[in-house]
């Protein structure tokens, strides 16, 4: 068992060019029972949070989500943090980029499984190539 390497990594990521959003976490501290990496793709919609939104709202649109068995995957900037206690929203910076996202979560099925074991996806290629895109057609709905 061992890491992906540079030009694993270069052959899967050249496959995922044409896709228009996908996240993969890699598990490089590879063990007995740390052996599998995620490949997340086609995300049927976005879950955001921008500085002055809800973050209680933010929250429940998450866990609604998850209750849906959907999988969430993306990013939280390090400012996002600044949001979660009121008294340091003050230290939160102003500045022309302060309408950007601070948090961004794709919500997708689930994924595709790399086992480093057996060098194979869960659906049973070295690669995935071949897989039509599919949408989820039903929005998510917002928090009540």
């Amino acid at each position: 068992m061992k890491p992906l390497n540079d030009t694993t990594i270069r052959r899967l990521t050249s496959r995922l060019e044409q896709e228009d959003d996908f996240v993969f976490l890699e598990s490089s501290r590879l063990s007995e029972e740390n052996h599998r990496s995620f490949l997340f793709r086609n995300p049927s919609a976005h879950l955001c949070c921008r500085p002055g939104d809800s973050v209680p709202n933010f929250f429940e649109q998450i866990d609604q989500t998850r209750a849906q068995g959907l999988y969430l995957a993306g990013w939280l900037a390090y400012e996002f943090g600044y949001l979660l206690e009121p008294c340091l929203r003050r230290f939160l910076p102003e500045s022309p980029v302060a309408d950007k996202p601070l948090a961004m979560l794709g919500v997708y099925d689930p994924p595709l499984i790399f086992n480093h074991k057996t060098e194979l996806f869960s659906n049973g290629s070295g690669w995935p190539s071949g897989i039509l895109k599919k949408r989820r057609t039903a929005p998510i709905p917002a928090p009540t």
